[in-house]
């Protein structure tokens, strides 16, 4: 998601945001954001309402139609900024943005994140940043091939290695354990030099996913939890994003045991996934490590990203 920065207070009081009639975001607005998000071509991981509900409290969301576009902005951090691009219609795209001015008043500019291809040529001064790992599903589900061996064999490893090994649907009842799973994970670090950059963001991240979690029925999210040794040492949530593609939005494992995130990953999409064409793991939140790692599932190509800035002197 967002680049995440510390929630020093935003430039202008919560309550200012109401008063402009910008939404904070509830499971009732799920309608409403599927609407818009349903017209997008190709989306992108972040157009999705579990993924801005997920995140909504972390980065303080706030949303409002504006000239019949859905506009969702963070006011966590020192500035508030676009989370996703306007969405809605492309023709006259510039009445939109022009009437976003008002958030650019005391700033000079509102960066926009999270920009698809699909939305790109609307802004001049859009620079890529990352983008979406996308896969062949059926390639998850077989790790054949010699692109994916060290895969095949780390979940083969896995299961010679490990007892009671067991995958069941994700269940209120689990919560506990994988709360305690989280604190887990979340010492299980990167290299010394990524390590200042994620701290940050993985208790961000924890505090999402904890949502995401409390509220899977609602949001419509399959989960799927991994027991080995009589304890759950893995957890993943998914939904389809659009009729062909998955979007993975959660995996959490120890990975102390070795090769349980293969081993997860390749089941949760064969038991969920089969009748889709492509799996959308998400971006790499710019660090080399998972970079690395979701490069090693040999992607069959990238969505890109971009961000760009509404510049109050060009649109006032």
């Amino acid at each position: 998601m967002l680049e995440k920065q510390e929630d020093s207070g935003s430039l202008d009081e919560p309550d200012s945001w109401t008063k402009k009639g910008w939404l904070n975001v509830e499971i009732k607005h799920k309608p409403i954001f599927g609407r818009y998000f349903s017209e997008i071509k190709n989306p992108i991981s972040d157009y999705s309402f579990a993924a801005c509900y997920m995140w909504a409290d972390v980065i303080k969301l706030k949303w409002k139609i504006i000239d019949e576009h859905l506009c969702v902005l963070s006011t966590a951090g020192n500035e508030a900024s676009l989370m996703l691009p306007p969405i809605g219609s492309l023709n006259d795209y510039t009445s939109i943005l022009d009437q976003l001015t008002e958030l650019c008043e005391q700033r000079n500019s509102l960066e926009v994140e999270y920009i698809s291809s699909e939305f790109v040529s609307l802004f001049d001064n859009a620079v890529e940043d990352s983008g979406d790992y996308i896969y062949e599903t059926a390639q998850l589900i077989s790790f054949e091939g010699p692109e994916l061996a060290s895969k095949r064999q780390a979940k083969n490893r896995f299961i010679r290695r490990y007892s009671n090994i067991l995958t069941l649907p994700y269940e209120d009842n689990y919560f506990n354990d994988c709360e305690k799973l989280m604190k887990v994970w979340e010492q299980q670090g990167y290299s010394h030099e990524e390590q200042n950059i994620i701290d940050f963001k993985r208790s961000k991240d924890i505090s999402a996913t904890k949502q995401a979690m409390k509220n899977h029925k609602d949001l419509g999210l399959k989960g799927m939890v991994l027991f080995a040794e009589n304890k759950i040492i893995g957890f993943t949530f998914g939904e389809l994003l659009k009729q062909d593609t998955c979007n993975i939005l959660i995996e959490k494992t120890d990975k102390t045991f070795a090769g349980s995130a293969a081993y997860i990953y390749n089941e949760f999409c064969k038991q969920y996934w089969g009748n889709t064409q492509f799996c959308n793991a998400g971006d790499d939140w710019n660090i080399p490590s998972l970079a690395w790692t979701k490069e090693s599932y040999n992607p069959a190509y990238r969505l890109k990203k971009y961000k760009a800035k509404i510049e109050a002197a060009v649109y006032a």
